[in-house]
């Protein structure tokens, strides 16, 4: 993968090289691991896409990045090691919050990335409360 940065005046990107190390790496555990987790980026509460480049880093741990549109399945997929669910905007119904809360229990993870400035107090994520303070 290449390694970018950022200049902060023009918000302009440059390729400054590539992590041979961390590719070559991440290779030799995918082929002699047993398996490969499985997250799943959840939609359905108007999420945020993964950027271009935090779905590769995730990648590169050997990590499967998977979706998942929980507005429309009704159960979370058996084969999910990990959800994630990027920058919510609307709350978890109180079923969904059963199934993330079961989940948890079963000794999978959960990732709630929060972006307080984005959620209005009016409209304040009770469910995913619950969910993060679990």
């Amino acid at each position: 993968m290449f390694i970018e940065t950022e200049d902060s005046a023009t918000a302009k990107t440059s390729i400054t090289g590539i992590d041979c190390e961390g590719l070559i790496t991440s290779a030799i555990v995918r082929l002699t691991g047993d398996s490969t987790p499985k997250l799943y980026e959840v939609s359905g509460h108007e999420e945020t896409d993964l950027t271009k480049k935090q779905g590769s880093y995730i990648t590169r741990q050997n990590i499967d990045v998977l979706s998942f549109d929980f507005s429309k399945e009704n159960t979370i997929p058996e084969d999910a090691d990990m959800l994630l669910f990027n920058m919510p905007m609307k709350d978890l119904t109180d079923a969904q919050k059963e199934q993330v809360l079961q989940f948890m229990d079963d000794g999978k993870s959960v990732m709630v990335i929060m972006d307080t400035s984005r959620v209005k107090i009016a409209n304040r994520l009770t469910n995913f409360d619950e969910v993060m303070a679990k």
